[in-house]
């Protein structure tokens, strides 16, 4: 029996597991930072209306419109009219405007490279070296032209302009050749060039076609002649050319690194080059007879507008984001409105969680002109990757607010939020030791370093002049990992790997107080409201200690891999933590449980809460935005209760912009579920409860006034009679008028003369009435009576019938009894009543039967009116206590 017992509670467990799998305490809401992947865009012009459609990870952005894709990451993107097409995986996927429409697979274990939208065909290259026309109309594939990867492995594709029903297709062996998709034949075979061909892009000039080569060569080739028309030469491979189609005759060119260069045609000749434009591959096109050039990189855009004819380009706008993933993230303002963004690409980055055009890159100075003059790239300039940063909002229009530290360098940046800009101030720790962690004071005048030979420095931030430092007879030995400062300025906390917790006078820079650990600690976070100290050691525990009582009062055990980071929620009741385990875990301080752990597919490096508790914010490895995720706590009243460490819930970061397309919605019993556990509140958590309804109280004073209302809302014109039925057809009176009854329903008999006991209107909650009155059960009739409008519900009590002694009144009465008793809905029974006794007041006085009932649910309100009385009176004598005792 005890193991019968044993299995079935496990099994139990197995199922709330199961509920609460996607009950999740934080809910995926969007992504940003995320512009584009290193693909080619399309561009497509609409009238004078030019729109863009770049591809990211699992979805595709058309200015800033975004449609989720739920396959694999997308290879290109295409568009044509009002269609847009995505390869994703072996699939094309059809998309009408944002919703998609149709969906041509592929066969499995292939990938598509290329799309082609060809009129009403659409061809494809994939990487098995076979190129497919499909039939968009009846979305299916109609020719497969296949070619030999040893002598003809594709490259790209084009369609020559005014060549009917020919494709020009390039080899990575330097050969071209020219078909014809309608009947499948080759038509021509071009000489093989000494370089593979990167890119084809038909000219403004009929006939002539620019080819890209991995030698760094760009030719024009007339196809009709087979003959060289010009061949230039730029740095690097070539990944993009496109024309410009007003009166210049110019010709832009992409490399692999990051450049751009123009040429002009007419004169053969180089006129302009762009270094360093973008990290990565370059993907241009010019807008269609105007001066103004998109050119994209990695998760980059930038617009481009030529002034003059000989005129360098000028950055017209631009949106960006990291090119390498975030390695950490904090929230800026007070208000959630920014998020400060360290990545791997050596930037600093400011994105707005309300509006994409927002965001920005602070600025590290003339990069482009100091690596022109110094005939060096961009990237060899530009700052060691930032690996500890802080900022302060309040000194933001007075000076710099913002330090950062940079990974091996000896000196800390400051930086301006209101300028977007580097600072003037450089501080440089006085040993020449690695920083490890920095930090501003709360006030923001100050800014603290910790170093890796164990001492900290604190400098003036508006001047940059070295303040104190913190030393002592015992002094950290090994790096410090982390420093904090207390609300007020009096006390400093620095953690270091010698597993030592310091204490140190914020005015005198002496020691007070330490808190030994015996294990190395990596970082450290204070939440200045509650004044508790989190800590993170080597052995994956995260610990909070109370500054003020200076003791050890929480453990946190469950990560099986090294903590990344954490943070505290606003109000100080949560520790949430990431881990290289690939779970983010949420700890609840005043229990000491873990009520709320997910998994990404990622690993998590950084986190943030935003100021009001509304969304938590996360950085991947390998993702390049940062992820929004709704906190439920914070909308709804969520009960939290321990959870099970076995399985967590595991959630997707995608690079979705919008909330709608970031993930399904939860369901309504989803989003009731409590977090850990199913629970579902009752209609009536006890017997003795008065309980009412869920009904909103306009409707019950809409109909006590219902009068009042119905004069108020008279027409002013007569209303029109309906036509009179004939004297043989048999009306029906309900709850919206009078209505003919079908021949069907009247009886087959002989005579077609009605008597005058058959002309009884009967309405539908007479019909109630009546059955609940045989079975005597009312709950029907009460819950029939909740569905009714004000105005239905009055004509219903209205169309009582008097006959059979008043057996419908009676009946309603004894259903006001009944629900009285059951303690439920009692405000729409009182409403009922009141409505019932102003109808049918005379028929009640003269009844004995009718009269019965009032007095018994009479008896019944006066009880339940006592108890709420006694209950008003104990609450007023105990707020006059408090209010005499306490004032």
């Amino acid at each position: 029996m005890v193991a019968n017992a044993k299995k079935r509670r496990t099994q139990r467990k197995k199922q709330r597991a199961a509920k609460s799998a996607g009950a999740s305490l934080y809910q995926p809401f969007r992504a940003i930072g995320y512009v584009t992947r290193d693909i080619p865009f399309s561009l497509q012009a609409r009238g004078q209306a030019h729109f863009m459609t770049t591809a990211l990870d699992q979805s595709f952005q058309v200015y800033d419109v975004c449609t989720r894709l739920p396959a694999d990451l997308i290879s290109c993107v295409a568009a044509q009219g009002d269609s847009t097409f995505v390869a994703c995986g072996a699939d094309i996927v059809i998309f009408e405007r944002v919703s998609e429409a149709k969906r041509l697979r592929g066969p499995q274990g292939t990938a598509v490279l290329e799309i082609l939208p060809f009129g009403d065909l659409l061809v494809s290259r994939s990487d098995d070296n076979v190129v497919r026309v499909w039939s968009i109309r009846e979305s299916k594939m109609s020719m497969e032209l296949r070619f030999d990867p040893q002598d003809f492995a594709l490259s790209c594709m084009m369609h020559p302009s005014t060549y009917l029903n020919k494709l020009l297709f390039a080899s990575k062996q330097g050969g071209m050749q020219l078909w014809n998709i309608a009947t499948g034949k080759l038509v021509y075979k071009f000489g093989e060039l000494p370089a593979p061909i990167t890119c084809l892009v038909q000219s403004p000039v009929v006939d002539v076609v620019a080819i890209g080569l991995d030698d760094a060569t760009v030719l024009l080739h007339n196809t009709r002649l087979d003959e060289p028309v010009l061949s230039v030469k730029q740095n690097g491979r070539v990944t993009s050319i496109s024309f410009r189609t007003d009166e210049q005759q110019m010709m832009a060119t992409g490399n692999s690194t990051g450049d751009i260069a123009f040429w002009d045609l007419e004169h053969r000749r180089l006129i302009h080059t762009l270094a360093n434009v973008h990290d990565g591959r370059v993907h241009l096109q010019f807008l269609n007879g105007q001066p103004l050039l998109v050119s994209t990189g990695i998760n980059s855009i930038k617009q481009w507008i030529f002034d003059g004819a000989e005129d360098s380009p000028r950055l017209l706008r631009s949106r960006g984001g990291h090119s390498l993933p975030p390695t950490m993230i904090r929230m800026y303002d007070a208000d959630g409105n920014f998020i400060l963004s360290a990545g791997g690409d050596r930037s600093l980055r400011i994105f707005s969680t309300r509006r994409d055009r927002q965001n920005t890159e602070l600025s590290q100075g003339s990069l482009a002109k100091n690596a022109q003059r110094l005939d060096v790239r961009v990237d060899e300039l530009r700052l060691p990757p930032i690996v500890t940063f802080d900022a302060c909002e309040l000194k933001e229009k007075h000076w710099d607010n913002i330090v950062t530290g940079h990974a091996g360098s000896s000196e800390a940046c400051t930086w301006s939020f209101q300028r977007k800009a580097i600072g003037q101030h450089r501080l440089q720790s006085r040993d020449g030791s690695p920083l490890k962690t920095v930090t501003l004071s709360a006030c923001g005048n100050y800014a603290l370093l910790g170093l890796a030979s164990g001492r900290v420095e604190m400098f003036n931030l508006q001047s940059g002049i070295f303040r104190r430092e913190f030393t002592g007879d015992q002094v950290h030995t090994k790096p410090v990992t982390g420093i904090a400062t207390d609300a007020t300025n009096h006390t400093v906390f620095t953690v270091s790997l010698d597993g030592r917790i310091k204490f140190w006078s914020f005015g005198t820079g002496k020691l007070q107080h330490t808190i030994d650990l015996d294990t190395p600690i990596t970082a450290a976070r204070l939440n200045r409201e509650n004044d508790l100290l989190a800590v993170v050691a080597d052995d994956l525990c995260i610990r909070v200690v109370d500054t003020q009582t200076r003791r050890l009062v929480r453990e946190f055990h469950g990560h099986t891999n090294m903590i990344t980071d954490f943070a505290f929620s606003p109000d100080g009741r949560w520790i949430v933590s990431a881990s290289l385990d690939g779970t983010v875990r949420t700890w609840d301080l005043a229990t000491g449980y873990l009520v709320d752990w997910f998994a990404t597919e990622q690993v998590c490096t950084s986190v943030t809460f935003s100021p009001d508790g509304a969304f938590l914010a996360t950085a991947h490895v390998d993702n390049l935005g940062v992820f929004l995720w709704a906190n439920r706590a914070h909308y709804m009243n969520v009960p939290l209760r321990r959870v099970p460490t076995s399985e967590p819930c595991w959630r997707s970061a995608t690079t979705s912009h919008t909330s709608a397309r970031f993930a399904e919605a939860p369901s309504l019993e989803e989003a009731s579920t409590v977090v850990g556990s199913s629970y579902t509140t009752p209609d009536q958590l006890v017997a003795e409860m008065v309980t009412l309804s869920s009904v909103p109280q306009s409707v019950w004073q809409r109909l006590l006034h219902l009068d009042t209302i119905k004069k108020r809302n008279k027409p002013k014109q007569p209303i029109k009679a309906p036509e009179k039925a004939p004297f043989f057809l048999q009306t029906q009176v309900d709850e919206t008028g009078t209505r003919f009854v079908k021949a069907d329903n009247l009886a087959n008999d002989e005579s077609k003369m009605l008597s005058l006991n058959e002309l009884r209107p009967s309405t539908t909650l007479g019909a109630h009435l009546q059955q609940a009155h045989t079975g005597r059960n009312y709950a029907a009739v009460i819950e029939y009576m909740l569905e009714l409008n004000p105005s239905a519900a009055d004509f219903a009590i209205r169309s009582l019938s008097p006959f059979d002694d008043c057996l419908e009144l009676c009946c309603f009465l004894e259903a006001i009894r009944d629900g009285m008793r059951a303690k439920r809905a009692f405000d729409a029974l009182e409403a009922y009543l009141n409505l019932f006794l102003k109808i049918h007041g005379d028929l009640v006085i003269g009844s004995e039967r009718l009269a019965m009932l009032v007095r018994e649910i009479k008896q019944h309100q006066e009880t339940e009116w006592r108890q709420i009385e006694d209950l008003f009176q104990n609450a007023l004598c105990l707020v006059d206590y408090g209010r005499n005792t306490y004032a």
